[in-house]
């Protein structure tokens, strides 16, 4: 923890004014914001063919995945690209059926106890970042709304290809299993059950495994150079 760390209690001080006990973790999310702000990848292989015009900027294989992502895949629709700008996130929350098995059969004792927990006056992050069956909530734990039950962030894309494992839990190793599961419309396995809450715009897409390969390809073309070389 931060507070711990006597490495990080200077920069706490100089930027916040608090240490030890008194950082919280509004302080600690201000700082990762920060952070995050410094990081600029504007200048992937997709950006300099898209938005540059440089034709030669991405491969054959990458720009017929560019084309399953703006069709079939459908995938423009939640990680969009605007004529001027690309964000790869709608910023909507959405259950996609990961990891939500683990509580479905329970659900109604699992809500029922989180209520009278927060009711209690219980903190509601460290109630989901401490219990793995809570935090498949998502964001229902957050503005008690039966929609958003099981619904995660959609996460841009920039930089997908070195962000492994994928999905909110971590499931999903690969990019290639990613695509392969919203080909299957949520599923890892063609009979995987699919859940009550599920996002009405995931469903199967019957992509040929040369398109799920293009779309890899794509994927992988939104990688800034100054992190195509990084672990």
């Amino acid at each position: 923890m931060v507070r711990d760390d006597p490495d990080y209690q200077p920069r706490f001080k100089e930027v916040f004014g608090v240490s030890g006990d008194a950082i919280t973790i509004e302080h600690v999310k201000q700082a990762i914001a920060a952070f995050e702000r410094t990081l600029i990848s504007g200048d992937s292989p997709f950006d300099r063919w898209y938005f540059g015009r440089d034709r030669k900027a991405m491969s054959e294989a990458a720009i017929r995945g560019f084309k399953v992502y703006m069709e079939q895949g459908r995938c423009v629709s939640c990680h969009t690209i605007a004529e001027d700008h690309a964000l790869f996130t709608d910023n909507r929350f959405n259950n996609l059926n990961v990891g939500f098995e683990r509580i479905a059969g329970r659900l109604p004792k699992l809500t029922a106890a989180f209520e009278k927990s927060k009711r209690a006056g219980g903190n509601v992050d460290v109630a989901v970042l401490s219990n793995a069956n809570l935090s498949e909530l998502g964001r229902y734990a957050v503005n008690d709304q039966w929609r958003s039950m099981g619904a995660f962030k959609t996460p841009t894309l920039r930089n997908v290809a070195r962000t492994a494992p994928y999905m909110h839990d971590g499931s999903l190793k690969t990019l290639k299993d990613v695509v392969s599961f919203y080909s299957k419309g949520g599923r890892v396995k063609d009979k995987d059950p699919i859940n009550a809450y599920q996002s009405s715009g995931i469903r199967p897409l019957g992509l040929s495994d040369k398109q799920q390969a293009d779309l890899v390809a794509f994927l992988e073309a939104l990688t800034s150079p100054a992190y195509a070389k990084s672990k």
